[in-house]
């Protein structure tokens, strides 16, 4: 098999499972309202959870690459090769034998259930903020009056998944979150430089990090546009999924300043 050039659109590809994977501390942002002592448990949860993450992924794919030939983590299971086992499959077979083989889906679902249940904790946390704010419907904002959980927009967000998860592979979804994530990681970025700019900012303290945020953008935007410019379909769709929802949110801003002014 002759070796694929590696350019910029195919390290992009492969950055974006990547932040698939690490995504997790995201999350953890988005109930820090729900945190006690946020100022002081917020940054240790982030910082121990990111190199925890990052030990074990380092490790996991050490031993990847010393049970399995790098021939056959290229033909592993992808987009690509979508009938492929997994590279996790071919290596706890290779390592344990082929008895571990039925053993593996049923560890991958646990996994996924577990990545899926904090996902269905803080996600539609967002949605339940932004109603309360008017710039979602009201009802997002309700909570259950027996679980004093936000229930419809736990609801509504399970109902989009499931659509999703019916129209789409794991693989094509999960690129789709991650441009996702990449692309408002940048706007992050461009709201926390303008937020420093602001006179309440205190961009005086932090004018000499300033450098942090501006390579992180400048990353973020080299990952998006090499992405685009990759033209596969997921990144296509994402765009038109996200682009979609950008009337609808100038939609709910003007009405809620319309409100605000009678």
């Amino acid at each position: 098999m002759s070796p694929t050039p590696i350019g910029p659109s195919i390290y992009s590809a492969a950055a974006l499972a990547g932040i698939a994977a690490y995504n997790g501390w995201a999350q953890v942002a988005m109930v820090g309202g729900e945190v006690q002592d946020p100022g002081r448990n917020l940054p240790w949860a982030l910082v121990l959870g990111m190199l925890i993450v990052i030990g074990l992924y380092v490790a996991v794919n050490i031993a990847y690459l010393q049970v399995l030939p790098m021939e056959d983590i290229l033909m592993a299971n992808s987009t690509a090769h979508p009938t492929a086992p997994s590279v996790a499959g071919r290596a706890a077979v290779t390592a344990l034998g082929p008895r571990v083989g039925f053993v593996l889906p049923l560890l991958f679902m646990i996994s996924a259930l577990g990545a899926l249940h904090c996902t269905m904790l803080t996600v539609p946390r967002v949605f339940f903020s932004m109603a309360r704010d008017g710039l979602l419907p009201q009802g997002l904002g309700r909570v259950s009056s027996t679980t004093h959980t936000p229930a419809v927009a736990i609801t509504v967000f399970a109902c989009a998944g499931a659509t999703l998860a019916v129209l789409g592979s794991y693989d094509r979804l999960s690129n789709m979150t991650a441009f996702g994530y990449v692309l408002f990681y940048a706007l992050n970025a461009v709201g926390l430089l303008s937020w420093r700019r602001h006179p309440g900012g205190n961009g005086h303290i932090q004018r000499r990090r300033r450098w942090i945020p501006v390579v992180f953008l400048a990353g973020m935007l080299w990952l998006i546009v090499t992405l685009i410019a990759r033209g596969n379909v997921e990144i296509l769709a994402a765009l038109a999924l996200i682009g979609a929802g950008v009337p609808a949110f100038a939609y709910m801003r003007y009405r809620r300043a319309s409100a605000s002014s009678a």
